[in-house]
């Protein structure tokens, strides 16, 4: 008797749940469906996933796992760090900058100094400035 009853009450979840599943979706709908993590700039890096496009490595990487950090020297308190990046080439004869929403490629000035604009970075200190003024440097290990 028990059974009985225990056998509807299974078909009737069973048909409730795929009910849904063939239900067709309008196409208004669909044109509001976006995929997540599916976010790919110009160059098709998949920016949602954390990479950006790299001029020097002429590909897509997670610029948190390939440069070098560089933390902002003076961070009020209760201010979020915001950190900058640095990539050298395989000759050392330029480095990219990964600053804000910004990209730029520095060029050698010097034995240590790579410039571009009013950034200025010092690869022995590994130091950045800005406007001749030490901004960010290399983020110390833990």
């Amino acid at each position: 008797m028990k059974i009985s009853a225990f056998i509807p009450l299974v078909v009737f979840a069973v048909i409730s749940c795929s009910q849904n599943k063939n239900t067709p979706v309008s196409e208004d709908k669909k044109s509001n469906i976006q995929a997540i993590g599916g976010n790919k700039d110009e160059h098709g890096c998949l920016s949602s996933a954390g990479y950006r496009w790299s001029e020097l490595k002429n590909d897509c990487i997670q610029i948190f796992n390939v440069g070098q950090r560089l933390n902002p020297i003076h961070v009020d308190k209760d201010e979020a760090i915001i950190s900058s990046f640095i990539i050298m080439s395989s000759d050392h004869s330029k480095a990219e900058l990964h600053i804000e929403d910004k990209q730029l490629i520095l060029a050698k000035t010097g034995e240590y100094t790579f410039e571009k604009d009013n950034y200025k970075y010092d690869y022995k200190k590994c130091m950045l400035y800005i406007d001749g003024k030490e901004a960010y440097e290399l983020e110390e290990s833990k």
